[in-house]
């Protein structure tokens, strides 16, 4: 587990929050990222999954001529 002086300063080393968006999806592709209520039931999401996910909308957003900045 690292401790708040390490986490610290890994927080500090990314760009931006896309850089620590694909950190976390390499790091931990398997753990949950987040639940969500879909049918009357709560499903989770593998952080695996919020980025094919994630990635499948910015390639439809690409595909409709919306242009990356």
């Amino acid at each position: 587990m690292p401790t708040v002086a390490t986490e610290a300063n890994l927080a500090t080393s990314f760009r931006s929050v896309a850089d620590m968006w694909h950190h976390r999806i390499r790091s931990t592709p398997g753990m949950e990222a987040m639940i969500y209520q879909s049918g009357g039931q709560w499903r989770s999401l593998s952080w695996r999954q919020a980025g094919a996910r994630a990635r499948a909308l910015s390639n439809a957003l690409l595909a409709f001529g919306l242009q990356p900045e």
